[in-house]
């Protein structure tokens, strides 16, 4: 155990042993294996995961808006998340795009006018979320282009347990345009 009283390392049976490094808030901050390499993580002062970074110096880093929902998450590939939230802190979006394609080089361009604007991060996926009353997603759907959005519609029986799921737009054939329907016992048990 560190001073902290948290967990410091562990050892299997083939003595291989992980051990763990902690911030003064006792925030896990490292992970080292057995081979030496370590996995870092990084936080902000609110005690949120801003950072983490593999043996190979990958790092993917997360930051968060004044309400503490996250708003990106920025991979090391180039890729970045986006999230979205309704006024009860609720995701209502989501999309991954990227990797960003670099601005052209163009050498001697000087004072040749502006230079053209770099070619936008292409999507690679989207997601939108509705909610009912209870605060349960209603309604999911991802944008197909050029064809209408593929998602699913969800409904709750009265104890707020699910209790259908309709694709939308509904698949050709019975079986796609019932979706799926669930049923419990008297002890809430799926049935």
């Amino acid at each position: 155990m560190s001073q902290m009283g948290l967990l410091a390392s562990t050892t299997d049976a083939a003595h291989a042993t992980l051990s763990y490094g902690y911030d003064a808030s006792g925030n896990l901050v490292s992970t080292t294996y057995p081979n030496e390499k370590a996995v870092t993580k990084g936080y902000t002062p609110d005690g949120q995961l801003a950072s983490v970074t593999d043996w190979l110096g990958n790092t993917t880093s997360y930051a968060y808006g004044p309400d503490g929902n996250l708003d990106t998450e920025a991979l090391p590939n180039g890729i970045t998340g986006n999230f979205s939230y309704n006024p009860a802190g609720d995701l209502t979006s989501l999309s991954y795009a990227g990797p960003c394609p670099a601005t052209p080089s163009q050498p001697g361009r000087q004072n040749n006018g502006p230079t053209p604007p770099s070619p936008a991060c292409p999507s690679i996926y989207a997601r939108n979320y509705s909610y009912n009353p209870n605060a349960l997603v209603s309604s999911s759907e991802s944008p197909t282009p050029p064809g209408p959005p593929t998602g699913s519609s969800y409904g709750y029986n009265p104890l707020n347990e699910l209790g259908s799921v309709i694709p939308t737009p509904p698949t050709p054939g019975p079986e796609g345009q019932r979706g799926t329907t669930y049923g419990y016992d008297s002890a809430g048990n799926l049935t």
